[in-house]
């Protein structure tokens, strides 16, 4: 995810600003399809927005993302290759099993495998952050030419199982811990395991589900990854249907309950992991299989499947009650907390998602919002709203609705309809909403976006500075802030009127290694921010920028820079600077040096992200060109030299990467 167009964005006359993050994906959804699909059948995207309080997690086609809440900068990128990899679509011969494609094959439209993915595939966007780690499910998918509405009706029914990991990362670094599964030791005895959920903590541990073979297990373990136990609940009765469902789970200090896909739910003790009670509900199962087109297909003989109702929904816990949406059924159910006695159910046909509750209500969200009494399940509201294709957002007493058009704001008591939460900067369709510190994410199929009142948001960080000048956090906010205005200089005092963390001095701030880390990577940007206008100023005035003044913040800025991606973009400003002063070897050796450390890192140049290799050979081309004779052989020597050295060193990548940014030259 990065932000694309222009560095400052408008702000429309509600003060609402529109940050637009493009997901870096080789093969991006189709915005018209996906909204097509979305509005046939009612799915959201199955990408995800958390966050810990200080970053933002984000779930997206290429990955996962850790970014700056306030500017949606890139803190840091993970998810392994796994999630990436292909494997084959699945194999016709299980097709028959439940209907008689051969039939219905003519009448079928087609999506593309990433809107297909994008809406259809949960696990890939599943993600959880528990005890300072953020966990994710990765697996292999099915990248065929196209994908055939059929198939996505049945989510998945059709596919093989593949095995797939639970990995879990450092909340800060964003760095792997551990994996169980498919990229796990093999002695932990689940290479084969499928991850139906990520884990959630009870007491001092977590507990996942998984299931391998035809078992549903939960997996005990400590926060290290280490394995107490695997519990087997039970065995499925045709596991094929959750092939790429999520069954979330929910725990409280005494609970645990457990949704099985397949009529029952658990209620488990959280102290032992002992099972408290099952309670049964009627299946929502189907003969005829309706088409997102419209067109009805009979299944074959005895055949069965679960109809298309709830998307991914954890269990609410509230006070004595357990109020699930099972991906099997089209109803809303309750159960006591103690002994799993049924105490209402609601028929909710046109709901796909639990959007949460208060006090008195349960409110759900489709082709209708609705809310529930919590007490006897009797509907209080339902406001009819066309075109819902995100998941809602209960944000204090309002209920934040994403449409194909406009959010839509209600209000959770009466359901009236309040006003348009977007301000007329912002154009539908919108996504998965997260409120959160005063701003509204959209997770869509292909992005991201943040809307706030930018005037409260940095009114509210500076009150809060004054109160506690040692609010680091609070002093970081109104910093990016800053930033995104483009008034760098005031950016840099505002992190440099905090103790200890002036950059150059910031070794000696070990209260929090994180915010310090987060600080310089804003410090440099705005250093470099400074560069930028400094330099258009004096072009606009026909004059050179004066030296004297950009070097002692590009040397600043050479000092503090310790992201990978900060380094590269020093590395090519200071290159620029160097070409734009006569200093043209200066400039064509320190690119040289950057190309194996920084070639194979993303950068984001003018709302264009690239490979780091693709900036550098675009500098060392000038370079090269204002060089003399003599420079030129001497440096032809020291390429020589290095990739000599990286053969020598059996770096056959790192040689081919010298050798395709020298392409333009004698050594390339």
């Amino acid at each position: 995810v990065h932000l694309a167009g222009d560095p400052l964005p408008r702000v429309a006359a509600e003060h609402h600003r529109d940050r637009r993050g493009v997901v870096d994906a080789a093969e991006p959804p189709d915005r018209d399809e996906a909204l097509r699909v979305a509005l046939e059948t009612g799915r959201t995207p199955v990408w995800q927005a958390l966050t810990d309080g200080r970053t933002l997690f984000v779930a997206t086609p290429q990955g996962y993302s850790a970014l700056d809440p306030v500017t949606l900068s890139v803190r840091g990128r993970f998810g392994s290759e796994e999630r990436n990899r292909t494997r084959p679509p699945p194999p016709s011969m299980n097709l028959p099993r439940f209907m008689g494609l051969r039939r219905a094959r003519v009448e079928r439209p087609s999506m593309s495998a990433a809107t297909h993915r994008a809406l259809f595939d949960e696990p890939a966007g599943a993600m959880a952050i528990v005890n300072g780690r953020v966990f994710t499910i990765e697996q292999p998918h099915v990248r065929p030419s196209e994908v055939d509405d059929l198939e996505a009706a049945l989510t998945g029914a059709t596919d093989e199982l593949v095995p797939n990991v639970l990995a879990a990362y450092d909340a800060v670094t964003v760095k792997l811990l551990w994996s169980k599964g498919g990229a796990g030791p093999p002695e932990d005895g689940l290479i084969g395991a499928r991850f139906l959920s990520t884990p959630v903590r009870i007491g001092a541990r977590l507990a996942a589900l998984y299931q391998l073979g035809a078992d549903l297990m939960l997996l005990e373990l400590l926060p290290d990854g280490t394995i107490l136990r695997r519990i087997t609940l039970g065995s499925l009765a045709d596991a094929r249907t959750l092939a790429r469902r999520v069954l979330p789970m929910n725990a409280t200090e005494d609970t645990l309950c457990v949704q099985t896909g397949m009529g029952a739910i658990l209620a488990m003790n959280a102290g032992d992991l002992s099972l408290r009670w099952v309670s049964t509900y009627e299946r929502a199962l189907q003969r005829m299989l309706e088409l997102p087109n419209g067109v009805r297909v009979p299944l074959d003989g005895d055949g069965m499947l679960p109809a298309d109702g709830w998307l991914q929904n954890p269990p609410l816990i509230r006070d004595d009650l357990v109020i699930v949406a099972p991906p099997d059924s089209n109803s809303l159910i309750a159960f006591d907390r103690r002994d799993g006695r049924p105490r209402w159910e609601a028929h909710c046909p046109a709901a796909r998602q639990v959007v949460g509750a208060d006090a008195r209500r349960v409110y759900v969200a489709g082709s209708q919002i609705e809310a529930f009494d919590l007490a006897d399940g009797k509907r209080t509201w339902r406001e009819e709203c066309a075109g819902v294709i995100g998941r809602v957002a209960l944000a204090d007493d309002r209920l934040l609705v994403p449409t194909d058009a406009e959010i839509l704001v209600l209000d959770a008591a009466t359901g009236r309809r309040l006003r348009s939460g977007t301000g007329r900067s912002a154009a539908g369709p919108f996504g998965n909403l997260l409120s959160w510190n005063g701003a509204l994410y959209s997770v869509e199929w292909d992005g991201l976006r943040r809307f706030g009142d930018l005037t409260r948001e940095m009114q509210e960080a500076l009150d809060r500075l004054r109160r506690r000048p040692d609010d680091n956090d609070a002093r970081l906010k109104a910093a990016s802030l800053y930033a995104i205005r483009g008034a760098w200089r005031d950016a840099l005092d505002l992190l440099d009127e905090a103790a200890g963390t002036s950059g150059e001095d910031a070794s000696r701030n070990a209260t929090d290694a994180q915010w310090t880390r987060e600080a310089n990577r804003l410090r440099v940007r705005a250093l470099l921010g400074l560069i930028h206008d400094q330099r258009e100023q004096a072009r606009q005035s026909g004059a050179d920028a004066v030296q004297s003044e950009l070097e002692p913040l590009l040397e600043r800025a050479v000092q503090i820079a310790a992201h990978a991606e900060d380094r590269l973009a020093v590395t090519l400003v200071n290159a620029d600077l160097e070409c734009a002063w006569g200093r043209a070897a200066d400039a064509f050796d320190r690119l040289l040096s950057s190309v194996n450390e920084c070639g194979e890192v993303v950068i984001d140049e003018n709302g264009v992200r690239s490979r780091g290799v693709v900036d550098v050979a675009r500098r060392m081309t000038p370079a090269w060109a204002a060089l003399d004779d003599a420079a030129r052989a001497a440096r032809l020597d020291a390429v020589r030299r290095r990739f000599a050295e990286r053969i020598d060193a059996g770096d056959v990548a790192g040689a081919i990467m010298l050798a395709d940014v020298l392409g333009f030259c004698e050594a390339g």
